[in-house]
């Protein structure tokens, strides 16, 4: 049977992880012949076009960001009422949805990267107010480590929270043109060959990325082994003045690139021989995913959702429990000093990633759709 969908996301501009994973689910349905709504503030309405979804765009309403939130939750109740759609499918971005799509963990990040006191932001008070009072039918996680917050914090029954990875796409992301792709990221930042480029490839948010702890490892790295770096960051970022002096103050600023968002992220990946996440939260990290599609080995910790499609059982390389400056840097100096690192690595790792495609997240979701909220 053929379904409406409204898809309630304040922002759809496929420049984010969950905005790729939106778009591709938009793909998919209406391939399947559903009808595909979007409700946003914005929006590439020609992305969506492309992915064959409708979309409506709403005002931005400029009161508190809590009262906008709020707002823009009572525009998506009314487009259900004018469209009548078999489902609302929420990103945890409005109260009132039949699924919801959570992208992040406001609160344990809050935590994590902020202490147990940490103030609260308008999205923690409305994620509160729909997971306490679950006002959903199902939720869709996209790690375990979502799905263990969401039980412990929230109270929330196991029966109701189906967990899905996020896809990379096939299309974009691959180890095609891995070559030209990484000299001419080396020609344009003059990097000789010769360097290992080290870094992180994310839409913004440096703070919960890690890149102070990035820093700080690299500089604890042994000066013969850290002269053979270059780093690479890439990401939206108002506080980036403030990363370039942590830079400086540790005697990095000669080897540190800082440069802004950008769609075309498949071709940094193929320019960084390691990504480092060095954050101690991330719900997923499509980044991490499509970085090791594209043939760049990861170091991050257990914090980051997608190291659960890494292989813990070997020895080999290191998943620390926790954000380590020193850890890191003990590993970075492994990297920079082991030529085959990265072949070991990939081979061990590679293949447990290229499986999780968009594709295989789709006939997930479509199951879970047809098994859960359509039976």
């Amino acid at each position: 049977m053929k379904r409406t969908i409204l898809i309630a996301s304040q922002n759809i501009l496929g420049n984010t992880g969950s905005s790729r994973i939106i778009l591709a689910n938009i793909k998919y349905l209406t391939k399947a012949g559903h009808t595909v709504w979007t409700i946003s503030e914005k929006c590439d309405k020609e992305l969506v076009a492309e992915a064959g979804g409708k979309a409506i765009t709403v005002p931005t309403i400029k009161l508190s960001k809590y009262s906008r939130r709020v707002i823009f939750s009572k525009f998506v109740d009314i487009a259900a009422k004018f469209l009548k759609p078999d489902i609302v499918w929420g990103q945890g971005e409005n109260l009132n949805s039949d699924i919801v799509s959570m992208h992040n963990c406001v609160h344990l990040a809050s935590e994590l990267l902020d202490g147990s006191n940490s103030k609260e932001g308008s999205v923690h008070r409305l994620h509160a107010n729909f997971l306490f009072e679950q006002k959903f039918k199902f939720i869709i996680a996209n790690s375990q480590l979502m799905r263990n917050d969401l039980i412990k914090r929230y109270g929330i029954s196991p029966d109701k929270i189906t967990v899905i990875y996020p896809g990379y796409s096939s299309d974009q992301f691959s180890l095609e043109h891995r070559k030209e792709h990484r000299a001419a990221l080396r020609k344009q930042l003059n990097i000789s060959d010769d360097k290992k480029v080290i870094g992180l490839i994310t839409s913004g948010d440096f703070k919960k990325r890690g890149i102070t702890t990035l820093l700080k490892a690299i500089s604890l790295v042994p000066q013969e082994s850290r002269d053979k770096i270059s780093i690479v960051i890439v990401g939206k970022e108002k506080n980036k003045k403030q990363y370039a002096a942590e830079a400086e103050k540790l005697g990095l600023a000669e080897q540190t690139h800082i440069l802004p968002a950008t769609q075309e992220v498949h071709k940094l990946y193929h320019g960084l021989d390691l990504m480092v996440h060095a954050g101690p939260i991330e719900e997923f990290g499509l980044i991490i995913l499509e970085a090791v599609v594209c043939g760049t080995p990861v170091l991050a910790s257990k914090g980051v959702g997608a190291m659960e499609l890494a292989d813990t059982t070997s020895s080999d390389f290191v998943i620390p429990e926790q954000p380590d400056a020193q850890i890191f840097a003990n590993e970075l100096e492994r990297f920079v000093n082991d030529p085959n690192y990265a072949t070991r690595w990939l081979a061990l790792n590679r293949d447990r990633f290229v499986e999780c495609t968009d594709n295989k997240h789709f006939r997930e979701t479509i199951r879970f759709l047809d098994e859960q909220v359509f039976a």
